[in-house]
């Protein structure tokens, strides 16, 4: 059974993840396929909102070949 994480106050470093899809040339939708997530959920990460599953990030950190903490705001 997989146990639920609750990341209700973990902040993305979005600016690391618009870099990197300017960097490489990916529109959102592109880099959405890329990671195997929906442009729907890239923009509610991208815009600052904290309901999603945290595999996104680490499918994201897989693509951009950096650990996940890498895209995890220290408060």
């Amino acid at each position: 059974m997989r146990k639920q994480i609750d990341n209700s106050g973990i902040k993305i470093n979005t600016k690391k993840i618009e870099e990197f899809m300017s960097d490489n040339c990916y529109s959102k939708a592109a880099f959405a396929r890329r990671c195997r997530i929906s442009t729907w959920l890239l923009d509610k990460i991208l815009s600052g909102k904290t309901n999603f599953r945290f595999t996104a990030i680490i499918n994201i950190a897989e693509v951009m070949q950096v650990p996940s903490s890498a895209l995890v705001l220290a408060d």
